[in-house]
């Protein structure tokens, strides 16, 4: 089967399911409040690590850093694939998730988008 993100096949978390491929696509771009230090993003960065092994909904997970270049525009971001709306919604909702965003993103942040979307 062909993963269905406009041809690229080098995204190796994101599995086929017994039910076929993720169809939401969870995206969160940040912006940092200034002085944040970079203790404070690894912090951030170590919490969003843990979410797929504790929120069992989550079937493909990629966060990181802005990579520097003249057209980012945010400093950090969180890509997550889920089979269903409704497993989106429970990660939305579920303890953790909400626990790595009071204690280490809501500090720091200054902006957020996100989109999510069917595919």
């Amino acid at each position: 089967m062909e993963a269905p993100h406009g041809g690229c096949n080098d995204l190796p978390d994101i599995e086929p399911t017994e039910k076929g491929w993720a169809v939401i696509t969870h995206c969160a771009l940040f912006s940092f409040q200034d002085g944040t230090s970079e203790e404070d993003v690894r912090r951030l960065s170590d919490a969003l690590s843990h979410l797929p092994d504790l929120i069992p909904e989550i079937k493909g997970f990629r966060h990181g850093t802005g990579a520097n270049l003249p057209t980012t525009t945010s400093d950090y971001g969180v890509v997550v694939e889920f089979e269903s709306l409704d497993d989106y919604k429970i990660y939305a909702s579920h303890p953790e998730h909400l626990k790595a965003i009071e204690q280490y993103l809501k500090p720091i942040l200054k902006e957020r988008s996100a989109i999510q979307f069917e595919h």
